[in-house]
């Protein structure tokens, strides 16, 4: 399972050449409540450093339609001075999966050094590719939990060389805020990606 990456038109598509709609289909994933799943793939833990004003974006999808009434990131080196915001959004249309409108307005939360469970209620449809954003003003040396890429490739795939595995979006916004309509034209990142989670409410 993958999704086709458009440079040129800015589009990402799911790939439908791969049997996804049968895993979405039956519910394999993220279907249990009270647990935390996290976007993207499961890697290994390690740390993410954060550029101020910098949104980040990873993809996951659901195995049904659900209803998350939270969503997480756990702060490893941050200050009582800097605001982080989270958020999910939908994607640009029925044939164009980059990230379009936020679903419910973004959350916040201090960037002080602790686990962060937001209060945050959307719908989640099964076989949508939705994006779990963040974004702080955190200065430079502040850090979230992040996940390695090793585990294999994600939605995002690989690289045009073969040699790295794309994982998220980043784009540098200018000002600490998630705005209504994700930026166009953000660039993919590749290897260590935030760790991002939401959870399931029903």
């Amino acid at each position: 399972m993958s999704l086709n990456i458009d440079h040129t038109n800015n589009t990402i598509k799911l790939d439908t050449g791969h049997p996804a709609d049968a895993i979405f289909k039956d519910g394999i994933i993220g279907t249990t409540l009270n647990a935390n799943y996290p976007a993207g793939i499961a890697g290994g833990a390690t740390t993410f450093a954060l550029v101020a004003n910098q949104i980040m974006a990873v993809p996951f999808v659901v195995g049904r339609k659900c209803t998350t009434d939270i969503i997480s990131c756990k702060v490893t080196t941050g200050a009582t001075g800097t605001v982080l915001y989270m958020g999910i959004y939908g994607p640009t249309s029925a044939t164009n999966a980059y990230p379009g409108t936020i679903l419910t307005t973004a959350v916040s939360a201090s960037m002080a050094a602790a686990t962060k469970n937001l209060t945050y209620v959307s719908t989640l449809q099964p076989g949508v590719i939705y994006w779990l954003a963040f974004v702080s003003d955190g200065a430079s040396g502040d850090a979230i939990a992040g996940q390695g890429a090793a585990a294999g490739a994600g939605l995002l795939g690989m690289d045009v060389t073969l040699t790295n595995i794309q994982t998220y979006l980043y784009y540098a916004y200018g000002s600490v805020a998630l705005p209504t309509t994700f930026p166009a034209s953000a660039t993919i990142g590749s290897g260590t990606f935030p760790l991002l989670t939401y959870r399931l409410s029903a």
